[in-house]
């Protein structure tokens, strides 16, 4: 019937008063009216209901995920359904179903499959409103996609596929009316050539280009293009997370109307000035960067709640006690020396591993349980340990500004190599003795004259010169004579 090993159990329960919806057993806690194993669901559905309680024509949610389906057999006996989840079998091609009846769909998963191409339009693409094709084998975007077709949709993923073009056709009447507001392409092979999809859909509100992890699978180099006159008129949430950045794109704080801006894991070391336009913004997020400073422009947003700013080299902050919104604060693993906060409007914060010490503030009771709470709320901080940068020690006065103190407070050497995030800081060698001779330069051995001597290039890239060739004189002795008459 197109399956191997059907493994889990399904629970039936109510959606609402008039639906019925089936999911994995356990997912959520519902008012259940039945449960039946995904075998059981496959053999005695076509029979009749699998209780009492059951109708065919009142089933709107179906997820059959982690089911190991490579087909599925019977959908065509549910009409009406509108949510319909396969992420995680391993589906070769889109079930045919779709393209035959399925008309009512609104929300399609088929993440986390083996699907290598989605050519024809399924039945449902007037209602298809949430579309999940991410983590497949897919080469390009669908071609209904690229003409627009889907004027309802308003969410789709395509992260993680093996697209080499997004040709899009720019001419489409559609464009103008579609919908989507939420657009993940992470590693998907983006390139510069590929910034005209991206800009022209006028009401995206979410978009998020990112590479996962270290990987460079979207490569993109004038990311500044990507911010030249774009149809948003309403973005609100950015990520560009992982893709390698060394300058901030000057063109983001043009962007008035965006809340989050998440650009961590990049090689930035400045942000731009511009920044006190974008006079919405509720999160920063550029942890993992080379950043040296914050700029005090950013202490002018007077919406910004969430700074996140951990594993750079930042020495420099803005009065983070005059921002009136601001809530969580993490800048864990920098070389600050100074912080002004205001710990009672302070929900969440990380100032460990800094050159500061923390355990000098007067109420550090509080600190520590804030401390605790950013650290269960947030994702990659299970790793952070506590103290200050060794061999420095500060303090928090008591207006809650933390100050240096030249007093030393050294950590051990087993307590620093416990976080994975820490950077190598360069420490002098207490036992070095600078008053005494030199030590001389003991050359190798294996190395002569000719090795060192530069030849004037390396390697074979050099470029063959080019023959030049003598003009040969050709004489022409009778253009001597020809006006000799008139003179005479």
């Amino acid at each position: 019937m197109g399956y191997e090993k059907l493994s889990g159990e399904l629970q039936i329960f109510r959606n609402g008063t008039e639906s019925i919806g089936i999911r994995p057993k356990n997912s959520e806690k519902t008012e259940e009216c039945g449960t039946v194993t995904v075998k059981e669901f496959f053999g005695n559905i076509i029979d009749g209901p699998i209780c009492n309680k059951l109708n065919m024509n009142e089933i709107t949610f179906l997820d059959l995920a982690y089911c190991n389906l490579r087909d599925l057999p019977i959908p065509w006996l549910i009409p009406n359904l509108k949510h319909l989840g396969l992420s995680h079998n391993k589906f070769v091609k889109v079930p045919a179903c779709l393209y035959s009846s399925l008309r009512y769909l609104e929300s399609l998963d088929l993440s986390h499959n083996k699907i290598d191409h989605f050519d024809m339009e399924p039945e449902c693409l007037r209602h298809i409103r949430k579309l999940k094709l991410n983590n497949n084998e897919l080469k390009s975007l669908p071609e209904w996609l690229l003409i627009f077709r889907c004027t309802n949709l308003e969410e789709l993923n395509f992260s993680s596929n093996k697209a080499d073009h997004y040709k899009y056709y720019k001419n489409s009447y559609n464009l103008n009316i579609m919908q989507l507001r939420k657009l993940k392409l992470r590693n998907c092979h983006l390139r510069d050539s590929d910034y005209g999809l991206l800009k022209c859909f006028g009401k995206l509100e979410y978009l998020d280009i990112s590479n996962k992890h270290k990987n460079t699978v979207n490569r993109l180099h004038e990311v500044d293009d990507l911010f030249v006159r774009p149809k948003w008129q309403q973005l609100k949430v950015l990520k560009m997370n992982h893709l390698s950045l060394s300058i901030f794109p000057e063109g983001i704080a043009w962007l008035e109307t965006l809340t989050e801006l998440h650009i961590n894991n990049n090689s930035i070391s400045w942000l731009s000035d511009g920044m006190e336009f974008m006079v919405n913004l509720e999160v920063l997020d550029v942890s993992h960067n080379v950043l040296v400073a914050i700029p005090a422009v950013i202490g002018k947003l007077e919406g910004l709640a969430v700074i996140l700013a951990q594993s750079n080299y930042i020495d420099t902050v803005p009065d983070f006690s005059s921002m009136p919104s601001l809530r969580v604060l993490d800048l864990y693993n920098n070389i600050l020396e100074e912080v002004s906060f205001n710990s009672e409007k302070i929900e969440s914060i990380d100032l460990e591993s800094n050159y500061l010490n923390t355990a000098d503030f007067t109420q550090y009771e509080s600190y520590a349980m804030k401390k605790g709470t950013l650290r269960k709320n947030y994702k990659n901080t299970s790793n952070r340990y506590d103290g200050p940068v060794p061999k420095r020690r500060e303090s928090f006065n008591s207006s809650g500004c933390i100050t240096n103190n030249t007093s030393s407070s050294l950590y051990s050497d087993d307590e620093e190599t416990e976080s994975t995030e820490t950077f190598n800081r360069i420490e002098l060698d207490e036992t070095e003795n600078w008053d005494s001779p030199a030590k001389p330069f003991t050359k190798n051995p294996a190395i002569d004259s000719e090795d060192e001597e530069w030849k004037g290039y390396e390697g074979t890239s050099e470029r063959e010169p080019q023959v030049r060739k003598d003009k040969v004189y050709v004489a022409d002795e009778d253009w001597m004579f020809e006006d000799a008459d008139g003179f005479i």
